[in-house]
Formats: C-alpha cells, structure tokens, sequence
C-alpha cells in the first residue's frame, strides 16, 4: 500500500479484492505494519479496493488513487500489484434553482477530475485537496440549466446556484474541414470556473455554458495521410467568445492551427568511443518520414525533430574520414534516442559518362543495408567518404532523343577496401512497346467462307526504332497483310503505318466465331507484342432436320423408347421446341406417346427450350406405350426454333411392337423327359415375354 510515494507503515487498511468476473470470488484483507497485504485469489478478474476512514470521522478517507485492476490465471503462482492511495476529503453542498434544492450532475476538475450527483438534499464528495473548477448542469424541458464556478478543499456547505444555460456548437476546421476528433475543448470563464468538453469524430462539439466572458482553448493530436503518407500533427487553438445573459444557441467554430508532431530524436555521435562533431543527414525512404540534417556539437551531442518514419542515416566529419550509413525506423514519440558510431572509410570516386564516352551529370545511388545519393558534377565526377563494405553504384540520367523522354542507366558492383575508383558509362534503357488501332466503322457483314479487308494502324510506343511482324488469330481463319513486316521510327515522326489487312473466314465459320486479334511482335524481342481485336459478322444461316435412329428402339416390357435426333446445319446455336402433333390420333390407335429428355422423364407431348449447337445435334427421347393398338400407328414429330416457325422439321415414324419368339420348352425332374415334344397351347400359357427392339419405319417432310 502506497501513499505519497511511501509504504503506509504501521497502519491496517483494508483490501477487498472484488470479484468482477470469469471464476473471481470477492475476498478481503489488511495491510500488515509494513504496508503489504496479501491474498489468496482463486483465478478471475478483480478489482483491487480501498476505502476506509483516515481516523474515527467521515471527513477524511484512504481511497485508490485511480483504477486498480487484476486478473489471475490458473496456474500463476504469485502476482506483485501495488496500490497507491491517497487522502481525500469529503465535500458538501447544495444545488439551487432561484433559491430551491435541485437534483443535478457536478464536475470537479482540479489536482483530480471526479463527478458527482447532487439531490434535493445536497451532495457529497470526496476530493484531493486543493483548488478546482466546478460545473453542474440540470434538464428543466426544453431548457438546460447550469452553473459554473470555482472551490478550494477542504470545504463544506458549498453553495451553487443554477441559471439558464446557453448551448454553444461548432467544429475544429483546419482549411475548412472537420479536424478528426476525439481533442479536448476547455472554456475558462474569466469570472470563475471552467467547463471541458470533447469534440467528436467529425470534430464536432456542444457545450452548455452560463453567461460570462471565455477564454476557447483546443489541444490535441492527430494523424492524417498527406499525398499517400501518414502525417502526425498538433493542432490548437486559441479564441474568446461572450456568452449574454439569455442568450439563444450560439454557433462557434475553431479554426485550428496545425504543426507536424515530430518526435525529438537524439543521441551521441562518436568516433572511437568519444564525442565528436559530424554533419548528419536524414533521407526519408517511407512510413510519413521528411527530409533533415543537423550536427553534432564537439562532445557528439545531436537533437533534431523528425517526422515519424523511416530514414538512411549519413553522417560524416568535416576533416578525416570517420563515416557511418545506417537505417533508422523513428516510432511516433515525444522523445527516441539514436548514437550513431562513425567508422574508419574510404573514398569512392569515378566519373559519369553518356553512351557517347562523354562526361556528364548525372544522378548516383550507393546502396548496401542504407542508400546515399549522390549527384555527379558537370564535368561528371564525384566522390564521398563511406565505411569498408560491398555496394551497388548505380548511375541514372534521363534525357531526350526524338522529341521524347529517354532514360540511361548503369550499375556496378564495388567491395570497398580502400580506396576506389569506379567510372560509371551510361547505356540508354531500351523500351519496346508497339500499339495496334482499328476503326471499328469498317465492320463488314460477309457470308461464311468469304473476305473482308481492314487498315488497322501499327504506332511504335518505345525509344528505339524496330521492326514488328504481323500476325493473326483463330488459326482456322486466314490473315493476308500487305505488308507482313512494317519498320517504325520512334519519337515524335515515322511512328506509325497504315496497314491493309485481308481476313478470309473459313467456309463453315459460325456466326458466333469467338475473338478475331490482330498481333505485331518484335522482331528483335519476340516477347514484345501489341494487339488489337477487329470485329466480322458472319451472315446467318439456318437450318432443322429431324430423324428416328432406327437401331435405337427399346422395349422395356411396358414403353418403347427410340432416339429422336434434331440436326441444325446452320451457323448459330438454334433453340428448339419439339412437339407430338397427332396425340388424338395416336390415342384413336390405342397409343400415347410423350416427349423428353435422354436423361429426363417423358411427360408431355411438347418439349420445351431444347438448344441445338450451330453445325451439331442434339438427342431427345421419345416414348411410346400402346393401349391396345396394333404395330403400324404412325407419330408425326416437329421440331421448329422458337424464335420462328419457318425454321423447322417434321418426321413421321411408325410405331411397330417387338415381335415374340417361341421355341421348345425344356422342363426337368424326377420321371420327367429332357425335352417335350412342341405343344402350342403349352406355349401360350407358360412362356414369359421377351423384350426385343420396335423398329420404326421413318418419312421425313423438312421445311425452312
């Protein structure tokens, strides 16, 4: 048990360890002359209590200095937990509204914040002692009401009268836009007390303040994302505002200011183990970071505030050659401390060079587990300090060729062990890229088997010049170019070409064909290609027929099934109704015959949305069952496309019943011959039915 920093020695206070939850059972303990206590605790949540009278009185009392929360887990053998306390005292007053006691919700900010509720009978608190602001505020529909004043503690009888309140909105802005909350608004009344509130999400606030002269002040800390990368900031404020006496609603907005909340990073640079002055420079490299440089005193000391994010580190001394390159990750801080060590280096030196040999500036990148950028001189030298280690010197420039942006680099490997010259030659970065057009109103309608020809435009989009091949697909249509080959400038002119091509669609091309693309490859990197897809309609043509498989029947002993076959000749899938076009007729005959699919029931005599792929068949099944009637009835079937009737077939098909073997009976048993001489009647009355097939003798009537 601590208070003021101390053990409270020599004096029991009570513990009660209260259970909050998962398995805890609420105990109770006391403080022994050393200040310590101890429980047994089974494992739960709880949370740690103490309130007791300081002496014999209610005036003054021992209470947790903040929230003293535990939780202990099976298993744990022992859990260390101090408790600070202090000493409050108890407070007391009364509410009044034009001299009557009034329920109403206090707020005591001082050395502490706490709240209470007052009642008709008044309230009581118990505070640190010292001096604080207090506000109340109470709902009378439609009104609020409020009071806002001051109290040094110790005191008692406390006295607050309530007046009509003024509720005063706003917003944080920064540049007209919502400052995202939660930050801390306080009101300071110069005639005494003060009120805090909170502005929200969307940075919006409401306060309830009595009539008086404010002082606004706003505070607070946010992240934001700046162009992609994330932004910490400070914001504040700082304004007056007078509330009248029965003033209405007042609007109040505040247009906050803004500064990056950079964290102070510090630290020694040193050399050997001793201080030493350096230049140090900050390159950012990601996560929100912003470019500085600073130096080190001459005992090595640095301070310099940076944006949270990461940064490579070069620091170096103005004579010698003590050097360091590292990478740093700056957290979101107010303070983080970073020694940077120099090391003993070598000069790296060299010239750049264009694709002609000759010198020039360009733009350098030292990388190892940190990079340093650098940029050659006019004359195309540089030179820098950097510790012993393996790097990738790398060399860019952009310039112009055509009329158009070209890049030129070149990298090199160096082990560096002393020092070291490397000269840098600078090759041009070749880009190959190509762009096919085609003006989609040149579509043609053709018939199938027949041509068309197009001019599609082939444009160079890379830096240097190149020759493309031209080349089509599907496989099965033909491509014919004027030119097989086209050779193309780059830049500015001489970019692009015209070329005719001739497409020839195979005879039994679909109208749904698929895709038709136009490709040029490179024909110094066959891995660069451009494409364009063209567009040819093919005229559609239509066709049914319909047909009995006469190898297809089955009798099952009470259906004879055959196999209908739809053809479509044409060239696009058809949907097809199939339908029985004489039931009453048949059923005069003594059969019923219905339509259905060859993996369905037969149901009915129409069968419904059979699709039929362009140049292919589909198979339906038709069943038939005779009701008495003879072989020789006839089915007429038609098959016709939904979308039009003169596209359509019909079949007629004879019905034949499966005809029935006969043949000697053999029987056996004691006393009974082998074989029976032939007995028709015999036969008529023990031999079983024998499934065979029905044939169906088919005509065909076809109409388009």
């Amino acid at each position: 048990m601590v208070l003021n920093g101390a053990p409270l020695l020599n004096r029991p206070v009570t513990v009660r360890a209260v259970a909050i939850g998962e398995g805890a059972v609420t105990q109770t303990t006391l403080t022994d002359s050393n200040g310590g206590y101890g429980f047994r605790l089974v494992p739960g949540t709880y949370d740690l209590i103490v309130d007791e009278n300081v002496s014999t009185t209610r005036d003054w009392r021992y209470q947790n200095a903040g929230s003293d929360g535990i939780n202990v887990f099976v298993a744990q053998a022992s859990l260390g937990y101090d408790i600070a306390i202090v000493t409050r005292t108890r407070v007391t007053g009364t509410v009044t509204l034009s001299g009557v006691p009034q329920s109403a919700s206090l707020s005591f900010d001082g050395p502490e914040h706490r709240t209470a509720e007052a009642t008709t009978a008044g309230f009581e608190v118990y505070l640190v002692p010292g001096s604080y602001a207090v506000s109340g505020i109470k709902q009378i529909v439609p009104d609020q009401y409020a009071f806002i004043s001051t109290a040094t503690v110790p005191a008692t009888n406390l006295a607050y009268a309530l007046v009509k309140a003024t509720r005063v909105t706003g917003h944080a802005l920064f540049n007209g836009a919502g400052v995202v909350g939660p930050m801390p608004v306080s009101f300071a009344r110069a005639e005494g007390g003060r009120v805090n509130v909170s502005t929200d999400s969307s940075g919006a606030y409401a306060a309830y303040l009595v009539p008086g002269n404010y002082t606004v002040t706003l505070t607070g800390t946010n992240s934001a994302t700046e162009s992609g990368a994330p932004r910490f900031y400070t914001y504040a404020f700082t304004g007056g505002l007078t509330v009248a006496p029965g003033a209405a609603d007042i609007a109040f907005d505040l247009s906050v200011s803004r500064d990056l909340d950079n964290t102070t990073v510090s630290g020694i640079v040193s050399f050997g183990g001793f201080g030493v002055d350096a230049a140090v420079t900050f390159t950012a490299r990601g996560g929100g970071a912003i470019a500085a440089a600073t130096s080190s005193a001459s005992n090595g000391s640095y301070s310099v505030g940076l944006a949270p994010g990461t940064y490579d580190v070069y620091a170096a001394r103005s004579l010698g050659s003590a050097v360091s390159l590292l990478q740093i990750t700056v957290p979101h801080a107010a303070q983080n401390t970073r020694n940077i060590p120099l090391a003993s280096g070598f000069i790296l030196s060299g010239v750049t060079t264009n694709a002609q040999g000759v010198r020039t500036s360009a733009s350098i990148t030292i990388q190892s587990t940190a990079v340093l950028d650098l940029t050659s001189d006019g004359s195309g030298s540089y030179s820098t300090v950097l510790p012993a280690g393996v790097y990738a010197v790398t060399a860019t420039k952009t310039g112009t060729e055509n009329g158009i942006s070209v890049s030129y680099q070149t990298t090199t490997s160096v082990a560096l062990q002393s020092d070291t010259v490397a000269n840098l030659a600078l090759e041009k970065i070749v880009s190959r890229s190509v762009v096919l057009s085609w003006d989609g109103s040149q579509r043609q309608t053709i018939t199938a088997g027949s041509s068309v020809a197009y001019t599609i435009v082939v444009r160079n989009t890379g830096n240097v010049a190149d020759t493309w091949s031209l080349s089509g697909s599907p496989a099965d249509w033909e491509f014919s170019f004027a030119s097989s080959t086209v050779s193309l400038n780059f830049g500015t002119s001489g970019t692009s070409a015209g070329v005719v091509v001739t497409l020839t669609s195979p005879a039994d091309a679909l109208v749904d064909h698929g895709t038709i693309t136009l490709v040029a490859t490179s024909t110094t990197d066959g891995t660069t290609q451009g494409s364009v897809d063209v567009q040819v309609d093919i005229v559609r043509t239509r066709g049914l027929s319909l047909s009995l498989d006469p190898t297809s029947g089955v009798f099952d002993g009470r259906f004879l099934n055959n196999t209908l076959t739809i053809t479509n000749s044409g060239n696009a899938a058809e949907t097809v109704n199939v339908e029985i076009t004489n039931p009453d007729d048949l059923a005069a005959s003594g059969w019923i015959a219905r339509l259905g699919t060859m993996g369905g029931a037969a149901t009915d005599i129409r069968l419904s949305g059979v699709t039929v792929p362009a140049n292919s068949t589909t198979n339906v099944r038709l069943q038939s069952q005779s009701s008495g009637g003879a072989s020789g009835a006839t089915v007429i079937v038609r098959a016709s496309a939904q979308d039009s009737m003169a596209v359509s077939s019909t079949g007629f098909f004879t019905l034949q019943m499966p005809v029935l073997a006969t043949g000697p009976i053999t029987v056996g048993g004691p006393n009974i011959a082998h074989e029976a001489p032939l007995n028709l009647q015999l036969v008529a009355a023990v031999v079983a039915a024998v499934a065979a097939v029905g044939a169906g003798l088919f005509l065909t009537r076809r109409r388009r």
